[in-house]
């Protein structure tokens, strides 16, 4: 079996390697971590003009149709160098996720501002009893009337609107770990609907996340 790299995994890793080398320098890395939260916004932009955020992004959405094998040469070279940016959590599994099984509205309003760098996606799968997105402890449950402090309010997607009243949905349960989250404006939340059935998956994206209070503005259930 021939576990070698192809050509453009080759050459989208070299790439990588050539910009941080360049940007992740010893004396940058000290800036970045003095600053608390391991994340260089010039790093980002980088990879993002180089093409190498939306490298796996169909060609759609701007990017060049490339898959996870691609994503794996980067990773390696990122972890070569322990750059501080959010990869595997924003483009890998955040804007990933939103590639593949969101809407068409949902991949050019989320995934392409992330493959250009414009936004930072992140996943919150971690939960105390475990980290599969296909059994989450976290449920999602529709509430008529205006939300309160504590509710993921938003207007839902037509498919999940459909005859529904006006109201929000109310997530309860604990996410241990959410990686880039001080960074995120964007976090997918995998919830099991407390009406539905048992293996029906909600996934609440929100927007604008916040210790205190969670402002979400776009839902779609699967």
């Amino acid at each position: 079996m021939d576990f070698s790299l192809n050509e453009s995994q080759r050459e989208l890793a070299a790439l990588c390697r050539r910009i941080v080398a360049d940007k992740a320098t010893p004396r940058r890395q000290a800036e970045v971590e003095a600053a608390g939260d391991r994340f260089d916004p010039v790093l980002w932009a980088d990879l993002a003009d180089a093409g190498i955020l939306a490298a796996a992004l169909p060609e759609s959405l701007d990017g060049a149709g490339l898959g996870l094998l691609e994503q794996c040469s980067v990773l390696e070279e990122l972890g070569r160098a322990v750059a501080p940016v959010p990869y595997l959590a924003s483009i890998v599994l955040g804007t990933g996720a939103i590639a593949a099984f969101g809407t068409p509205d949902q991949q050019n309003r989320w995934a392409a501002p992330a493959g250009r760098g414009e936004l930072v996606i992140t996943t919150a799968l971690s939960e105390e009893d475990g980290d599969d997105p296909r059994s989450p402890s976290t449920t999602a449950e529709w509430v008529a009337g205006p939300s309160s402090e504590h509710a993921a309010a938003a207007s839902p997607t037509p498919a999940a609107a459909a005859g529904r009243s006006a109201g929000h949905w109310l997530l309860t349960g604990t996410k241990t770990a959410v990686p880039a989250a001080t960074r995120a404006g964007l976090i997918l939340v995998p919830a099991a609907t407390v009406s539905g059935p048992s293996n029906s998956i909600f996934s609440a994206i929100s927007t604008r996340p916040c210790p205190e209070r969670w402002s979400s503005s776009d839902f779609n259930r699967s």
